[in-house]
């Protein structure tokens, strides 16, 4: 089920209200992230095997901390950015993503099926602003990506469809007198190939037993996800918060055995000391 434009406004005037009565009881200055940063840090991620596994993996690991925040290319928490184009109210860019590895071993679905290698995904993506404050702390965007998948392992690489994945973002920036307080709230549907599909749902005759069935999915509505990240940066410290929530009611797929649950959740958090950063400060954008 795809939650109605209404609930994304009244998700977006609740979040916003709350963060801005926090944030604008202390005076505003001019706080500007630097155009680079490097430190060290340590991340925790706790995530079902995949969209519709009941299975779950939680991993902490110490992380580098890099962030360049070019006008051209950028580097942080959500992987590389390349902008290819921008106007006045659109902008075409480049990123990825990245998903875990699942070991059949460890899932309750996937018991004698062959280990799943990570996903890359990468593509372009459409960028509109529709709606801004003055100073860009306050955006709203619709956002169009497009993503090729490729699982890396065995073979070294190999393309497994693409998927479309529109969605909304709110974008608040929350500045005082040392820090910049970061939220974004985007939610929207996911749309794949029947090869993208396949990749987690589909169960070949040679593995189907009396309880797994044997599916061949198809392409079509893939879910629908709704993202919450919250950051705070200062001059040597960053923190920040992660929780993403996955609907798979009405998915093409829902009816493969490899869907244990129609709800997928998530969550993590990153800590991170600062020890290097530029002199010059980064360009004050709405997020890219």
């Amino acid at each position: 089920m795809i939650v109605l434009p209404h609930t994304i406004r009244g998700l977006t005037i609740r979040f916003s209200a709350f963060f801005a009565l926090i944030f604008y009881s202390f005076p505003v200055y001019a706080y500007h992230l630097p155009l680079w940063e490097v430190g060290v840090g340590v991340g925790n991620l706790n995530a079902s095997h995949y969209r519709g596994a009941k299975t779950r993996t939680n991993v902490t690991l110490p992380i580098p901390f890099v962030v360049y925040r070019g006008e051209r290319l950028k580097a942080d928490r959500s992987g590389l950015r390349g902008k290819l184009f921008a106007s006045e109210k659109t902008k075409i860019t480049l990123s990825g993503s990245f998903s875990i590895p699942v070991k059949s071993e460890d899932t309750n679905t996937r018991q004698g099926m062959p280990d799943l290698d990570p996903l890359i995904e990468v593509g372009p993506s459409l960028n509109v602003n529709l709606w801004q404050t003055k100073d860009t702390n306050h955006v709203l965007l619709l956002k169009l990506p497009v993503r090729l998948a490729f699982s890396v392992g065995d073979p070294l690489m190999k393309y497994q469809g693409f998927n479309f994945a529109p969605f909304i973002q709110i974008f608040n920036r929350y500045p005082n007198r040392s820090t910049e307080w970061r939220l974004k709230m985007s939610l929207g549907p996911i749309f794949g190939d029947n090869r993208y599909n396949s990749y987690y749902y589909e169960v070949d005759s040679n593995y189907a037993t009396p309880e797994r069935e044997e599916y061949h999915a198809s392409s079509g509505y893939s879910g629908s996800r709704a993202t919450l990240t919250i950051a705070r940066n200062s001059k040597h410290l960053f923190f920040g918060i992660f929780a993403r929530y996955d609907n798979l009611s009405s998915a093409t797929f829902v009816d493969s055995s490899m869907v244990e649950t129609k709800d997928s959740l998530i969550y993590g958090l990153a800590i991170a000391w600062v020890f290097g950063r530029a002199d010059t400060d980064a360009k004050h954008t709405d997020d890219d």
